[in-house]
């Protein structure tokens, strides 16, 4: 079982953890992968997306010394977009969210049948930092997290190293952790065919 990340409000049964290394400058791999400019691009890779639909972006706050990994901002209220990134009185500073929708057409019964998954959730970046966070819900009640971080290795190199954690019925275990491991790691390897 993975290590207890209490901030996520719920606690975890499935998981993975993987990483990758981009030839590109960590500026254009962030923009790409890490805030809305990209997000439907990096999404439509699972071959599962069926649909998708960018909603409403906002921003929230999150106190200064907290890292954006550290945190569980999709049911956050939103938060009056202040004029510089820092509020000095409240010691909190802005984060962006992006809200989505997206379909997943998933085969099941050795690919027999098909089953549309319906998920909603936000994709919050924090540009200084470089790490963005993932979080979602399907309408049959799986939850996912999943923190993006994103190294510079050199001028024209990048890594990006990717953490799910997840809670799904107990009955379900074994399939979701089983799909989300091959899906994570093919998922991740498409990314170089972003740019």
């Amino acid at each position: 079982m993975s290590p207890e990340t209490p901030h996520l409000g719920f606690e975890a049964n499935f998981f993975s953890d993987y990483s990758i290394i981009l030839d590109h400058p960590i500026t254009e791999v962030f923009s790409t992968i890490g805030t809305s400019k990209g997000h439907e691009r990096t999404t439509r890779l699972s071959g599962l997306c069926s649909e998708f639909e960018l909603q409403h972006h906002d921003t929230v706050s999150i106190p200064q010394n907290t890292l954006l990994v550290e945190t569980n901002t999709r049911s956050l209220d939103s938060s009056l977009r202040l004029t510089s990134e820092y509020d000095a009185e409240s010691l909190t500073r802005q984060i962006d969210r992006q809200f989505f929708t997206l379909q997943e057409t998933v085969p099941v019964a050795f690919g027999l049948l098909h089953v549309k998954v319906k998920i909603s959730g936000t994709l919050s970046w924090d540009e200084k930092s470089k790490v963005a966070l993932y979080e979602s819900k399907t309408d049959s009640g799986i939850l996912i997290w999943k923190s993006r971080v994103f190294e510079k290795i050199d001028d024209k190199r990048t890594r990006v190293s990717e953490k799910i954690r997840g809670k799904c019925p107990s009955w379900l275990r074994i399939i979701v952790q089983s799909q989300t491991l091959k899906g994570h790691i093919a998922h991740m390897d498409l990314y170089p065919t972003l740019f």
